[in-house]
């Protein structure tokens, strides 16, 4: 645990005992950091870079890619779970790889791991800023928890890294200072980026996020953003979360890396749970020992440079008439410095459609008219081909039926799904899907 305005270092536990091993593994120990790598390398930057808002929307759906000589198709943590087109908050409270690689790929050649130097990581290898895993922690040596919380605090810091200490000052026997630790400020984030951030990592902790367990183990309320994360096998299990005061990161994993937290299907408490549980406790005792230090009551401040924007929820762009008369508009943060919503929304297309077996085909110019369903609304090919973008993948999967945006879907003349829309009328959250 460490002090964001100052980088001082509250508190810390090094290991079980330093008998069976004289290794701190809050500072001296080096590990992947899972999924809680995502918003410092990916989220972060890409708001940054003016790529994405809050809201703005990112697509799961799977891939298979040649990265040199192997194939590369990485799942989320439920395998055969696609979400298709959802906003970028989901896809970071609930820990998704795929739009999290996907969002990565765009903004790779930028060298995102560049932020990550600015923060500290001191055993970034040059393969860091290549490979398309370390969107999701998958580093070569890996961080300390005591790196990995440093920059965290970052963002609550409103973007500045400020070093951890340990160590204040060092007099000499006649009380002359010999050495005073002293904070400089690093800018590695705009402000509005900080905020950003820290508003969809709050979403972690509440309802649907992978930390939605941290409130319930807790004694008391605070401003609480957060992100967990675990590595392949379960070897590594992190839970990093900041309010406006203070940062606490921790990990658990066993010395062999090999060896797992978890199995599933054994009873087994799941490392989420874990890490949960003792961060929380953590935090309740903290406040009670020191609630000047944890200051529960503040709350984050949200620069003027940080607005709230409509767009159309399926493309990101400004809203058009089209996109509302089929209720996808939606409002969320942008960092007005470098994004706002402007260019008009080109993605939505008339779409008649015929009805065979229960399913929904575009007409064509061929179609009589008898069988034709008129007054739709569709998405472009064009459309269909930006969101998945030069990895490709199963354009069915765009809108599945778990998808909070459609309302049916039709094959296009290139057997391409389009979403139709009824014109006029509000879509609802329920959509019914079906294909042959």
């Amino acid at each position: 645990m460490l002090e964001n305005n100052t980088g001082r270092i509250l508190s810390f536990v090094g290991g079980r005992d330093h008998q069976l091993m004289a290794l701190n593994h809050a500072t001296q120990a080096f590990r992947q950091n899972g999924s809680s790598m995502k918003p410092l390398l990916v989220y972060a930057p890409a708001i940054e870079y003016g790529v994405i808002g809050a809201g703005s929307p990112v697509v799961d759906v799977k891939f298979d890619i040649k990265v040199g000589n192997d194939d590369w198709s990485p799942s989320n943590y439920y395998a055969d779970l696609e979400n298709g087109i959802i906003p970028a908050r989901k896809a970071l409270s609930e820990s998704l790889n795929l739009p999290t690689a996907r969002l990565y790929n765009e903004i790779i050649d930028k060298r995102p791991a560049e932020f990550l130097k600015k923060m500290n990581f001191t055993k970034l290898h040059a393969e860091d800023y290549v490979n398309y895993s370390t969107s999701y922690g998958g580093m070569k040596i890996g961080v300390s928890v005591e790196e990995n919380t440093n920059a965290f605090a970052t963002f609550a810091n409103g973007g500045k890294f400020i070093k951890s200490y340990i160590i204040d000052r060092i007099e000499d026997m006649n009380g002359n200072i010999v050495y005073q630790h002293e904070v400089k400020p690093v800018d590695v984030f705009s402000p509005e980026t900080a905020y950003i951030i820290t508003d969809m990592l709050r979403d972690v902790v509440k309802p649907g996020g992978t930390g939605q367990q941290v409130p319930g183990f807790m004694n008391f309320n605070t401003d609480l953003a957060a992100k967990t994360g675990t590595t392949n096998g379960y070897g590594d299990a992190w839970l990093v979360g900041y309010n406006p005061n203070v940062s606490l990161g921790l990990w658990f994993g066993y010395k062999d890396h090999t060896r797992k937290l978890y199995t599933r299907g054994t009873g087994q408490m799941h490392p989420t749970t874990r890490t949960t549980m003792l961060f929380s406790r953590l935090l309740n005792k903290a406040n009670e020992v020191k609630p000047d230090i944890i200051g529960a009551g503040d709350s984050f401040k949200q620069p003027e440079g940080v607005v709230s924007k409509p767009f159309c929820a399926i493309s990101g762009l400004a809203p058009s008439e089209a996109c509302s008369n089929a209720g996808l508009i939606r409002s969320d943060l942008f960092n007005s410095k470098v994004m706002l919503p402007t260019e008009p929304d080109d993605s939505i297309i008339d779409a008649s459609y015929v009805s065979v077996k229960g399913s929904r085909y575009m007409s064509l110019p061929s179609t009589p008219s008898e069988f034709i369903v008129a007054g739709g609304t569709g998405v472009s090919q064009s459309y269909i081909d930006r969101m998945l973008g030069s990895w490709g993948g199963d354009a069915s999967k765009l809108f599945p039926s778990s998808s909070i945006f459609s309302s049916g879907v039709v094959w296009g003349r290139n057997s391409q799904p389009t979403m139709l829309l009824q014109r006029g009328k509000r879509v609802n959250r329920r959509f019914k899907f079906s294909l042959d």
